[in-house]
């Protein structure tokens, strides 16, 4: 077991977990799979800042997690949204508690204070999760997606990572973090 940091050669195998769902349930609201490039590229923008991990084992990916951009405005700088992917045939067995918890540990070192997740309602895989992972259901939005002809509610949910003191600076980039506390991070959950 591993988990680390995604590598461009992992993107096809991304895709495949991805394009599940995409195809197959309202849990991404996306309608089409994006190609090799645009995935390429939605990944270099998110590792730029963020952390965007991938669990495997016996060398193929059973799922992914990363943090991206909560809200454009300065104010909203120290929030963060998440989100997890697992290989349809992966869930349950603790792959998503593994990935979460490695990327709340570094994103409390970023600094973040608050960890934000979007969740199509119903899914109670992802629920469950959640708040196993001790995050909080803040709301849920009525009607907010249309997929498969159907509207389709969401959930927000929200984990507090620290005191709420008044910030220093704002968080550091998943570059700025010394890689040897991000590697014994990926070594406590890879067991």
């Amino acid at each position: 077991m591993a988990i680390r940091f995604l590598e461009e050669k992992d993107i096809k195998r991304i895709i495949e977990i991805y394009s599940y769902y995409i195809e197959n349930t309202t849990v991404t609201f996306e309608y089409t799979v994006p190609s090799y490039d645009e995935f390429k590229t939605r990944f270099n923008k998110i590792q730029e800042n963020y952390p965007f991990i991938v669990y495997e084992e016996k060398g193929v990916i059973l799922g992914y997690a990363y943090a991206s951009k909560q809200n454009e405005r300065m104010a909203y700088s120290w929030n963060c949204s998440l989100s997890v992917y697992l290989d349809k045939n992966s869930t349950g067995n603790g792959v998503g508690v593994k990935l979460y918890s490695t990327l709340l540990d570094i994103l409390k070192i970023q600094g973040y204070f608050n960890a934000y997740a979007l969740v199509t309602v119903p899914n109670e895989k992802s629920f469950s999760l959640h708040k196993k992972m001790g995050f909080e259901l803040e709301s849920i939005n009525k009607n907010t997606g249309f997929k498969f002809e159907k509207w389709i509610d969401v959930a927000q949910w929200k984990k507090t990572l620290r005191d709420f003191e008044k910030p220093t600076t704002t968080p550091l980039g998943i570059n700025d973090i010394d890689k040897d506390l991000i590697y014994k991070i990926f070594g406590k959950y890879s067991k």
